[in-house]
């Protein structure tokens, strides 16, 4: 488990049955394929929207108290792992990326690796013959030399890091190795080792016997001498450089890493404008980026440092034709490109930095103190280093050993470090091995995100490729909230130049890696101590966090999820009175209650934190645009009833959005609905047909009829529950013989577009027809259906026809006719033939009648206009006909 990294047990083991028979298990092909110690080969090639806080500095929370670095805990309390935990053998498969690397020293003989593998998977390298002993024993020490033909390569200062030990360098006889010890001693060491660890070679397993053998013997903190690689991924389908290529697009401020907004919302060029704009550009701070592989181009900044690493050459790159050659020039443009200048990429620190730059010497040991001279001899402010070890065993030695060193760093030479995660996709916090110096507590730990628009390779062409927002699927995480996990993301994906060994040649490629992400962020906290000189290291680290991105990564990722905001940490640093863009409702004034039909003005303001006002994006309740951008009211109109919620949005000169709500409440009145036939009390007979009609109006959209499929008919039998008949539409009919004799309600229901529903009702009375008699049948010819009369306030001059026949007494004269005018409970009789109540002699078969208005009629008015003839046995037939009165015609 990760908790046991710095726990040692010292408890004595048995030794399993092969390793004490002096068994060493060699799998794999043949021997003779194992790299001889002196060949000399090629080393292979490595592989490559939120508004901004109203916050100041005084809420940043202060970093939590890290206590000094100890030494690993002795524990004799553990039971003893059983014999057959652990198996050591020879596995010809496990083999060091690069067999030899460059001397220890100049003139020296090259130094030789091996590597080993744990049952996790886990592929440690080591420099044979080299052990890293930590010692507060002289007489300790020399006791190692004489057991082990050794002899001191290179030591630290005494007591350097306050704690009473001393750092050393020690080349050992591997012939003094006792390989049969190993498992035991190991086990002794670290009980978690379960199953089989495959060494590349013999002299990896007289190396592990030896360093665990001084460890659990003799009182000596000892683990081998790691080899480290840079962090970042071959660019697959390129193996000679191509200056054609093309890339996302000049404008980098659109870049998804940069750019505020976006699925990055990285907020560099925000956290750019806020910087000219408030003068920090004038504070300058030192960067030291440790890498290999540099090259001078348009994009590196002006003054840059370099430093010997040992005996080496500055770092500056020999070869030419693959990414690792380059790996250097690609980070230091990752972390401060010059912007702005039509060439190459754009790295967050470019307008504030200042670059030193060292390749330190090649394992642990060399790194390390390498990083340690330059650090105490520059005085940056910053060092990002994109490498990594992955260390598989002694992981408790090596884990006070690396937080020793960058303490010391950190809070004795005021530089804040950050180092890459690496690209194992593997989450660094479960098993038992170690990423460092990733993992140390005084490390910020960066990993890699994807989202938005990528630059890829795809069968040797760039596409540009879209993703959400998350961990790029190799990029190692954490499932730890502390420091010593994966801290904090950025980045993996940028953009590089094309040939750095051609600094003039136009054109980008992406370039991918934890290597990328890691300086980025600290090119982002460049801009945050530039924004605020007065910040020491521990103050930087908490602005950056407390203002990142809090982000689900994925399901994996259930550690540290801040994911860096330039813009944030730089507001936040500067200490200003930063806000996002605030509004202010100017109209309509609350609580005014709109009429579907009105006009209404939206007005409001939104003020920048100088108290500017900016132009607002006006969108309706279903998320469309009103015009463009505008400091001008706007007007909307045709209002849909109940609350409405109109949305106010604008954009400050550094990215910051923020939205507003501008709520509506619209009236709905209920609709005007009246029956106009059959009228009021009206009665009919066994087997009529029977006129349905009436009139609507919306009084919220300018009295508009309702549609017909919104006017519901319900016919329903008096005492009897549910109608006989139903009907859609502001006219119809129920057709002869569906009413049998009896009194019914007769309703009409209307409902708007509000869902605010009203009805109209009248009674109905069906009467028997007598035995052996009919109903005359009556035919309208004048006035047609729909015909409109009015003038000057009397609908007169109206023409009224018709024909009437009855089987008994065949054509039924017009002296036996009756013709009305209802509507609602208004029944006006026109025309009474003179057989049936009216004038002697009347003849309504053809008349010309009118209908008296009342003083203020409304202007529009439907009628039903009935007429009947009258047989001699008093049957009545009826016809109907819906007529408008219109007092506004004529």
């Amino acid at each position: 488990m990760k908790n046991s990294r710095l726990l040692l047990t010292w408890t004595a083991l048995a030794v399993t049955a092969a390793l004490a028979m002096g068994i060493i298990t060699i799998a794999g092909d043949d021997p003779a394929a194992v790299p001889s110690a002196d060949t000399e080969s090629e080393p292979a090639s490595e592989p490559f929207p939120a508004s901004p806080p109203d916050s100041t500095l005084a809420e940043v929370p202060e970093p939590d108290d890290e206590p000094a670095p100890v030494p690993p805990v002795v524990s004799t309390t553990d039971e003893p792992p059983p014999p057959d935990q652990l198996d050591v053998i020879v596995e010809l498969s496990v083999q060091p990326i690069r067999p030899v690397i460059e001397p220890l020293a100049e003139g020296g003989a090259s130094r030789e690796v091996g590597a080993y593998e744990s049952a996790e998977g886990v592929v440690s390298e080591v420099l044979l013959d080299e052990l890293i002993v930590t010692t507060d024993d002289p007489a300790a020490l020399d006791g190692l030399l004489e057991r082990r033909n050794g002899e001191i390569l290179e030591s630290g200062e005494p007591d350097e890091f306050g704690d009473g030990y001393t750092d050393h360098l020690v080349r050992i006889d591997p012939t003094t190795a006792d390989p049969s010890s190993l498992g035991a001693n190991l086990l002794a060491i670290e009980p978690f080792h379960v199953g089989t660890l495959s060494a590349s070679s013999g002299d990896v397993v007289a190396l592990l016997a030896i360093a665990a053998d001084e460890t659990a013997n003799h009182g000596l903190f000892v683990t081998p001498n790691f080899l480290e690689h840079s962090d970042d991924v071959r660019v697959d389908g390129v193996d000679e450089w191509d200056p054609t290529g093309t890339a996302l697009g000049a404008n980098a401020f659109e870049w998804p890493w940069l750019q505020v907004g976006g699925e990055q919302d990285g907020g560099v060029s925000a956290a750019w404008q806020m910087l000219h704009g408030w003068g920090g550009l004038g504070n300058r701070v030192d960067l030291l980026v440790v890498d290999e592989g540099f090259w001078g181009n348009g994009d590196m900044p002006f003054g840059v440092e370099t430093r010997k690493a040992s005996w080496k050459k500055y770092g500056w790159g020999e070869s030419s034709g693959t990414v690792s050659a380059f790996h250097g020039t690609h980070v230091f443009n990752a972390a401060a490109g010059r912007f702005d200048n039509d060439y190459g990429m754009a790295g967050p620190g470019s307008p504030v930095v200042d670059l030193t730059v060292m390749s330190g010497g090649s394992g642990t040991w060399s790194r390390m103190r390498d990083v340690l001279r330059v650090v105490k001899d520059v005085r940056p402010d910053i060092v990002t280093m994109s490498l990594s070890s992955d260390i598989n065993s002694f992981i408790g030695i090596n884990q006070w050993r690396i937080d020793r060193i960058f303490r010391k760093v950190r809070d004795q030479y005021g530089a804040l470090p950050f180092a890459s995660a690496s690209n194992d996709s593997r989450n660094i916090d479960s098993g038992n091995d170690l990423v460092l110096p990733c993992e140390s507590r005084f490390v910020v730990c960066v990993g890699g995100v994807q989202g938005g628009t990528i630059l890829e390779w795809d069968d040797g062409s760039l596409v540009e490729n879209w993703y959400p927002l998350a961990r790029h699927p190799i990029s190692n995480w954490g499932t730890a909230k502390n420091t010593g996990s994966v801290e904090i993301w950025g980045p993996h994906c940028v953009l590089g130049i094309w040939d750095p060994e051609e600094p003039n040649t136009e054109g980008l490629l992406p370039v991918c890696g934890t290597s990328f992400a890691t300086p980025h962020v600290a090119g982002v906290a460049a801009l945050v101590k530039a924004a605020n000189p007065g910040l020491d290291a521990n103050e930087l680290r908490s602005v950056l966090l407390a203002t990142a991105h809090q982000d689900a990564l994925g399901s994996e990722v259930t550690g540290n999820v801040a994911r860096i905001d330039a813009y944030r940490a730089v507001a936040t640093a500067m200490n200003r009175p930063y806000s996002a863009p605030v509004f202010t409702q100017v109209a309509p004034a609350a609580g005014t209650v709109f009429l579907q039909e009105d006009f209404v003005d939206l007005e409001g303001r939104f003020t920048s934190y100088a108290g500017l006002d900016l132009p607002i994006q006006w969108h309706r309740p279903d998320g469309s645009p009103i015009g463009d951008p505008t400091l001008e009211p706007v007007v909307v109109s045709d209002l849909a009833p109940g609350t409405q919620v109109f949305t106010a949005s604008a954009t400050d000169i550094f990215g910051g959005t923020s939205h507003a709500q501008v709520v509506i409440e619209v009236a709905n009145r209920e609709p005007d609905v009246s029956i106009t036939s059959p009228s009021s009390n009206a009665y009919r007979y066994e087997g009529e047909e029977i006129v349905l009609a009436g009139s609507t109006s919306d009084p919220d959209l300018l009295h508009q009829e309702l549609p017909d499929d919104a006017v519901i008919w319900s016919i329903r039998r008096i005492g009897q529950a549910g109608p006989v008949f139903s009907a859609v539409g502001h006219q119809g009919s129920i057709p002869g013989g569906v009413l049998s004799a009896g009194d019914y309600e007769v309703e009409m229901r209307g409902t708007d577009l509000g869902n605010a529903s009203i009805s109209d009702t009248t009674l109905l009375t069906i009467l028997p027809i007598p035995p052996g008699e009919s109903l005359p049948t009556v035919t309208i010819i004048s006035p047609e259906l729909g015909s409109v009369f009015g003038a000057g306030g009397t609908a007169d001059s109206i023409r009224v026809a018709a024909f009437a026949s009855d089987e008994q007494d065949g054509v039924i004269p017009g002296t036996r006719m009756r013709w009305t005018a209802s509507h609602g409970d208004t029944v006006i009789v026109l025309c009474e033939g003179g057989e049936i109540g009216g004038s002697a002699g009347t003849d309504c078969s053809d008349a010309i009648v009118s209908i008296p208005l009342s003083p203020g009629a409304p202007t529009n008015f439907d009628w039903e206009l009935n007429v009947q003839a009258v047989d001699s046995a008093n049957l009545p037939g009826t016809a109907t006909a819906i007529i408008t009165v219109d007092t506004g015609v004529g």
